[in-house]
């Protein structure tokens, strides 16, 4: 449902990633049924929670997560799901593509399904695909998406959402796109049992990295 212009959302809503993974699950098991077929790489298509591509929340209200740290989070959340999944399921999900787009003469966080808004500012989705970049089989230090943290959205909000930015506007929102640290590096210790304990404080929606490097 779109509309009016700027108003509010006919009906509050947020994506799910229950119908997503319901899809994959389901094509996964018409592949298990053909033993030639059963381990071949499976790539799933259009993997965003957004759709269509060109509508914002100026269409529809429900879309402003695309400029917000809950659909970095909520893609992080499905990338992993969908890893649970091909385990579970004995198959070989190797991909999972965006369909993503940089719109022109689009409005400052106009909400569509992009990486990029106006100006090329990096929306805070595009930290997802960088957190994702580091997994491995090894991990190094702590880096969070949150409101407040590798988060441009908040930034252009705080400086009161202008369309027109001033040079000095667009230089703050420009220096918080990237991955941000959470804390600086630190020592930890691994218990008597070889086993480590952190605690970590996660805010909702919020997605955190952190990755042990051996010292010594």
């Amino acid at each position: 449902m779109y509309g009016p212009t700027g108003g509010e959302a006919p009906e509050k809503q947020s994506p799910s990633a229950h119908k997503m993974l319901f899809e994959v699950r389901s094509m996964l098991r018409v592949m298990a049924q053909f033993p030639q077929y059963r381990t071949l790489p499976a790539i799933i298509d259009e993997c965003d929670a957004g759709v269509p591509a060109h509508f914002s929340f100026y269409d529809n209200a429900n879309f402003r997560f695309q400029n917000t740290e809950y659909y970095p989070v909520f893609q992080v959340n499905l990338m992993k799901k969908l890893l649970d999944l091909s385990d579970a399921e004995g198959a070989n999900i190797q991909q999972a593509t965006s369909w993503s787009f940089y719109f022109e003469g689009e409005r400052f966080f106009e909400g569509t399904r992009a990486f990029l808004t106006a100006d090329r500012i990096e929306k805070p989705l595009l930290n997802a695909y960088r957190l994702l970049a580091h997994l491995g089989a090894q991990r190094l230090t702590h880096h969070r998406i949150d409101s407040g943290h590798s988060n441009s959205h908040t930034v252009w909000q705080a400086l009161g959402s202008p369309q027109v930015p001033s040079p000095e506007q667009l230089a703050q929102i420009h220096a918080r796109e990237g991955l941000e640290e959470l804390e600086p590096p630190r020592r930890v210790e691994v218990g008597a049992d070889g086993v480590l304990a952190l605690t970590v404080e996660l805010p909702l929606p919020a997605v955190s990295l952190l990755v042990m490097e051996r010292v010594g």
